[in-house]
């Protein structure tokens, strides 16, 4: 099982799985595009180190 931070969790699950936008993520988070962008770019990068195990 993966375990990551709830900040780049929720960037996951809005938009990988919910589909929701960048701008929508952002406003729904209280963040900026830019935020939702960097942490969304790291949570995948998490990911992905993680499954290369």
């Amino acid at each position: 099982m993966i375990s990551l931070p709830l900040i780049y969790r929720q960037m996951l699950i809005l938009r990988d799985i919910q589909e929701y936008s960048t701008p929508e993520v952002a406003e729904k988070l209280g963040i900026t595009v830019e935020a939702v962008k960097s942490r969304l770019h790291r949570a995948r990068l998490m990911v992905k180190e993680k499954i290369n195990l």
